[in-house]
């Protein structure tokens, strides 16, 4: 019975509202990005989304294949930065945990 009662309580602690989100401005069309970077700072997490040249990471991977030199450094385009609480971090980690196991149970190959 107790266990049943905790379970209760964190049914009703966790309740799912949805949220409607309005665009802030003129970009309402999702930004393509294949590189992220996150860093912790004054209680925010800092997450970084860039876009790097896919002709250019394969001419790398093919340059490290060859043994050949790899770059100082590689030209990207940073498409957005976001600053959350730690808290809204660990919600976005377990949103995407859910995400990708539901993806990989639906599509074996990509695990």
């Amino acid at each position: 019975m107790a266990e049943t009662t905790e379970s209760n309580q964190l049914q009703k602690q966790s309740s799912v509202i949805p949220v409607r989100m309005n665009s802030s401005g003129n970009q309402v069309s999702p930004v393509l990005a294949n590189l992220t970077s996150v860093s912790i700072a004054q209680g925010l997490a800092h997450v970084e989304f860039a876009f790097v040249d896919p002709s250019v990471l394969a001419s790398i991977a093919q340059r490290r294949e060859q043994g050949g030199p790899l770059p100082q450094e590689v030209p990207g385009v940073l498409a957005t930065r976001v600053a959350l609480p730690l808290e809204a971090a660990i919600h976005l980690q377990r949103q995407l945990t859910r995400l990708l196991r539901q993806a990989s149970v639906k599509d074996p190959a990509t695990s």
